[in-house]
């Protein structure tokens, strides 16, 4: 199995980044990670990731799912309307693969409206709300959802990242 990995160029959640390679790594998942940018992108506590590969050449068929990281990056480069962004998520939809988006990563999903009748996490963000409304899904409350092919997972603790990371790599049959 094999995951493709969003992050924003800049200001992405560092410790959402590190636990969801933790996870992916512990279950023998292949990964490979990519943001609009190629080279150095950083997250918003300082970790450096290097980015070799631009999302926008991402073959679908290679991999068996997405996740969407967070961070301040999702809205200062206002990636919910980013169209190849999601583009890319409703390929993945289609294809009937995972999708997984974890803290303001979440912004994306209800904008690439796959969502209708499914849960999504609200993060306690107001336009997570909103969207999810418009767009015909369920917001929740909860510290993640699983419902049908999208996994949404709250960042506003470590723990809840580590268990919408494990219901998420367990879903995949790893």
């Amino acid at each position: 199995m094999r995951m493709l990995v969003f992050i924003p160029p800049s200001d992405f959640k560092d410790d959402a980044l590190k636990l969801a390679v933790l996870f992916m790594e512990k279950w023998g998942l292949g990964y490979d990670v990519a943001s609009y940018r190629t080279g150095e992108c950083i997250g918003s506590q300082g970790h450096v990731r290097n980015v070799s590969f631009n999302a926008k050449d991402a073959d679908v068929t290679r991999y068996d799912g997405i996740i969407i990281v967070g961070g301040t990056g999702i809205d200062k480069y206002k990636l919910a309307d980013f169209r190849p962004l999601l583009d890319l998520i409703v390929k993945f939809d289609r294809g009937g693969k995972q999708i997984c988006a974890i803290g303001t990563g979440i912004k994306v999903i209800p904008r690439a409206n796959i969502i209708k009748g499914k849960k999504i996490v609200s993060n306690g963000d107001s336009s997570i709300i909103q969207n999810v409304a418009l767009f015909h899904g369920l917001p929740s409350d909860k510290h993640f959802e699983v419902s049908g092919n999208i996994v949404t997972i709250s960042d506003r603790e470590i723990s809840y990242i580590e268990e919408g990371m494990s219901a998420f790599v367990e879903r995949l049959g790893a």
